[in-house]
């Protein structure tokens, strides 16, 4: 079995959801397939290449110096990141060849490290939203790196927020979706900051074509697709107000 099925072959339900996820990038929908692995029992995130240990050491001094003053702040932190990598990638986003260890070390902070080879081939948007509520000593949901966890999260945010958490699910896929911290909306539409978002490297990495370069930046959704829209595969189900 070659390396590229056998990630497909191994995995773990609390990786389900943020695994199978669809996300809209640059308006088109990439599809992280993880049927095989919804079933099985253990928290496995597999990845390609292990970075270079002055990557890892960057990494941890870049996730060292974020602010603790509130979720978006590190949030926002994590999105201004400009240091590069010794490939030339940068510390916010998927990587191509070696496992980004940034990513890598948001999942074990919040409790879930990954196996030895293990990268960011997996989605990483609600390991990164655990990650900034924690490093501000905030409580995160059980499940923290699946998406849908945050649904019931904290408190209903009945008016939003910048800084709330916005909470998607896949209307193809049940059990799948997205979160990000609010930013602004329309009438239409909602912006939010999070992470494994916006494609601007249109290819895929090692993990497989479905695992595209994506980054901690700015996305906009769609907020409510029609039910004929089959270009939009998340819908907002919930806002959510972070808890102490």
């Amino acid at each position: 079995m070659n390396r590229s099925r056998r990630k497909f072959m191994l995995g773990g339900s609390l990786a389900m959801v943020c695994t199978s996820a669809t996300f809209e990038l640059l308006g088109s929908s990439v599809r992280a397939d993880a049927k095989e692995i919804a079933s099985l029992p253990l928290y496995q995130v597999y990845g390609r290449v292990q970075a270079l240990r002055e990557d890892v050491d960057t990494a941890r001094k870049i996730l060292d110096g974020a602010p603790n003053d509130s979720p978006l702040s590190v949030m926002e932190y994590l999105a201004a990141i400009t240091q590069v990598s010794t490939t030339g990638e940068f510390f916010n986003e998927r990587w191509g060849h070696r496992a980004n260890p940034l990513i890598r070390q948001m999942f074990a902070d919040i409790g879930y490290a990954q196996q030895e080879d293990a990268g960011d081939c997996t989605p990483w948007c609600a390991a990164t939203i655990s990650w900034c509520l924690q490093r501000c000593k905030l409580k995160i949901p059980p499940n923290a790196p699946v998406a849908l966890s945050f649904k019931d999260y904290g408190q209903e945010a009945t008016q939003t927020a910048r800084g709330d958490i916005a909470v998607f699910e896949n209307r193809f896929e049940k059990g799948s979706g997205h979160v990000g911290f609010y930013l602004s909306e329309d009438s239409a539409s909602i912006i939010v900051l999070g992470a494994n978002q916006s494609q601007f490297v249109k290819t895929g990495t090692e993990c497989g074509r479905t695992y595209p370069n994506s980054r901690i930046v700015e996305n906009s959704f769609i907020k409510n697709p029609a039910p004929n829209d089959s270009s939009h595969s998340l819908r907002l189900v919930a806002r959510r107000r972070w808890s102490i």
